[in-house]
């Protein structure tokens, strides 16, 4: 059996060369999306039929959700390289501890902590007035 080796983690400079490159790739294709919805929206009640018509709808919600996944992506984005001129790029913005190296890589726009993430989704599930299942635990 053939072992699988480990990605070497990049270092955190690494990380934070890569983050105005990121930003420019998710605006790009924010734009393309957005010309699509353009595209679509002008398509909509141009006389197709019902089924046409559904589909294009269908359609128009899932480009109107990638865009607001990639509006809140482009934030996270922009708020790690606001860390990074600030020069506390991989210190947890709420406890100040410092983000493990391995976190940084699996989503190098994090600017929290596992633990005060936990707990920042904890307080708004509590919020909106969602219930852990019993038995969940953080």
């Amino acid at each position: 059996m053939k072992q699988v080796q480990p990605k070497s983690l990049l270092s955190l400079e690494e990380l934070q060369a890569k983050l105005p490159h990121e930003l420019k790739n998710i605006q790009v294709r924010r734009s393309e999306l957005l010309t699509s919805l353009r595209t679509l929206t002008s398509d909509l009640g141009c006389g197709s039929d019902s089924a046409d018509e559904a589909d294009l709808k269908s359609e128009h919600e899932s480009i109107q959700r990638e865009l607001n996944r990639l509006a809140a992506e482009e934030s996270n984005v922009q708020d790690a390289i606001r860390a990074s001129r600030d020069e506390c790029y991989g210190y947890c913005d709420c406890c100040g501890v410092n983000i493990p190296l391995s976190r940084m890589n699996s989503s190098p726009f994090t600017t929290q902590c596992v633990d005060c993430k936990g707990i920042l989704e904890v307080r708004a599930a509590q919020q909106t007035g969602y219930r852990m299942p019993s038995g969940s635990r953080i």
